[in-house]
């Protein structure tokens, strides 16, 4: 069974060497506050449209994530996508969600 999110994509697992590629990109540092990174994050939620790519993908630390999770802030996701930007990800897919 696949898992979706409310726009009906389906959640799609990263492989390990997608996985090491945003460890070794963000430095194992959270992007959003500086701290050692302990989670991989969603810069747009999953569960709002955002893809489980490499693209949308970030390191965290345990607070940021939870802080993000349950207050959806636009702090934190105009962070997350300078930094994306910063480091050439292409996110022409945000424009259409």
């Amino acid at each position: 069974m696949n898992i979706r999110n409310c726009k009906g994509v389906a959640r799609i697992r990263l492989h390990p060497e997608q996985i090491a590629r945003i460890w070794a990109r963000d430095k194992a540092t959270c992007v959003y506050c500086g701290a050692i990174a302990q989670e991989m994050d969603h810069v747009i939620p999953f569960q709002h449209g955002g893809p489980s790519r490499e693209c949308n993908m970030v390191l965290s630390c345990k607070k940021c994530n939870q802080i993000k999770w349950k207050h959806l802030d636009e702090g934190f996701i105009t962070k997350g996508l300078t930094h994306l930007a910063r480091c050439g990800m292409d996110l022409s897919w945000v424009d259409k969600i």
